[in-house]
């Protein structure tokens, strides 16, 4: 598979390696001189120092022969007019672009294909359909869902008290009940598929795959909260905030992220079983999330103001969701959240690296907004039998669904004798 991807920011980066890494070609073109020698100097692939909206730059990039064009620039424009270029010049790529200002990812001129873009990613609504699948399911851990049957792979922090603490992968089989399998390990940088010998330590992070069913006798063993979700405090109320804050208010008949564009929405319907507190601290947009959640408090405040959350009574709310533009300080008013009482605390972050440490700090779910692009982006360029692709973490380890096909060798062979590699 031939891919082209223009951009070689954080996320043009992360998609360009990760392709890389299943043996696809690819080639990045980018303008900024120092963004483009660092993707070189670490990445094995063809990088060209240029416009991506250039037809010549395009033709020795090698777009006559690719599969997919993707445009990743910082301008919506950019993305936009690009793909309209390779669209109309050339019939094979199929072509995606990042469009952030939701009022063009939502017009017709995108939706029905008029300028040639057969995929619109919006970084915002990919962030909020990540949140909302951990919301449906307790918001507890990481969490990765299947399209066909019962298994969930969710993540487990080993602290000192921890059940797997100390203990090999094959006697946590013998010892404990519940069907499950250690999918991976995430110990400080590195990332491992376990053997049966593997043995845990404290500060891992495990993978795990069961169902739901067991994973509640598993939280319970690691006197996890099963606490239902009724009371939420969300900081941040932009446009990922409002998508969330749909979802809060209208579970119940639909999780369809509505487009936020001021003025247009109707009043969200007020949930029997939720309630929301949100706090942010542009004065118009609280003016703004006010009338459309008239069941809501807002509240008009800098959460790191000193003395503010004190006011709080913070014990009372089931859940916290931080999603400032700041990932220090989601951590931090999480960490200060936890230690108040909130029993659950999910913050967004930009870097993986965060990860471990926010896990030590007991905040449950971390939430990368790069990873939720991305991930859309690899599921899009590998769709087919494959259904769903999830990274774990940064590394390049990944659960992959995928469907057997009837002229498949894997068609009724034991998997012993499917010769599959050792770290699968």
């Amino acid at each position: 598979m031939n891919v082209i991807i223009v951009g070689a920011g954080k996320t043009g980066f992360s998609l360009a390696q990760k392709l890389l890494l299943e043996d696809k070609h690819v080639v990045l073109i980018e303008k900024h001189p120092e963004k483009a020698a660092f993707a070189d100097n670490n990445l094995e692939c063809q990088v060209l120092v240029d416009h991506g909206n250039n037809i010549e730059v395009l033709k020795r990039a090698g777009i006559q022969k690719a599969d997919y064009f993707i445009a990743l620039t910082e301008s919506d424009e950019i993305n936009m007019i690009s793909c309209a270029l390779v669209s109309s010049e050339f019939e094979k790529p199929v072509t995606i672009a990042r469009v952030r200002n939701i009022d063009y990812s939502h017009t017709q001129i995108v939706s029905e294909k008029h300028l040639g873009i057969d995929y619109v990613i919006n970084p915002e609504i990919e962030l909020a359909r990540t949140i909302i699948n951990t919301i449906e399911h307790g918001a507890r851990s990481e969490i990765m869902t299947f399209d066909s049957g019962p298994f969930q792979i969710r993540d487990f922090f080993v602290g000192a008290d921890s059940i797997f603490g100390g203990r090999r992968v094959e006697e946590l089989r013998t010892q404990l009940s519940e069907e499950f399998l250690v999918a991976a390990i995430l110990r400080g940088s590195e990332t491992l598929i376990p053997g049966g010998k593997t043995l845990i330590r404290e500060g891992d992070q495990l993978y795990i795959l069961s169902t739901s069913g067991d994973f509640e006798k598993i939280y319970k063993m690691e006197g996890i909260s099963n606490k239902g979700i009724r009371k939420v405090l969300l900081v941040g109320g932009g446009k990922t905030g409002t998508y969330v804050a749909d979802y809060i208010f209208r579970h119940e008949n639909s999780v369809k992220i509505k487009a936020d564009s001021s003025g247009s929405s109707p009043a969200a319907r007020k949930s029997r079983k939720r309630s929301l507190h949100i706090v942010e601290e542009d004065y118009k947009r609280c003016e703004y999330l006010s009338d459309r959640y008239p069941e809501s408090i807002v509240t008009h405040a800098d959460i790191s103001d000193e003395g503010f959350l004190e006011e709080e009574n913070l014990s009372s709310f089931d859940l916290m969701i931080n999603l400032t533009g700041s990932p220090e300080l989601n951590i931090i008013t999480g960490v200060y959240g936890k230690s108040r009482g909130v029993d659950r605390i999910m913050a967004v972050v930009k870097k993986n690296n965060y990860r471990t440490i926010c896990k030590a700090l007991d905040v449950d779910v971390i939430i990368s907004k790069k990873n939720s692009v991305v991930g859309s982006i690899a599921r899009i360029v590998r769709q087919g039998d494959v259904r769903n692709v999830y990274p774990f973490s940064d590394s390049d380890i990944e659960a992959i669904e995928l469907v057997i096909g009837k002229n498949s060798r894997a068609v009724s062979a034991p998997i012993k004798d499917l010769k599959i590699p050792g770290d699968i």
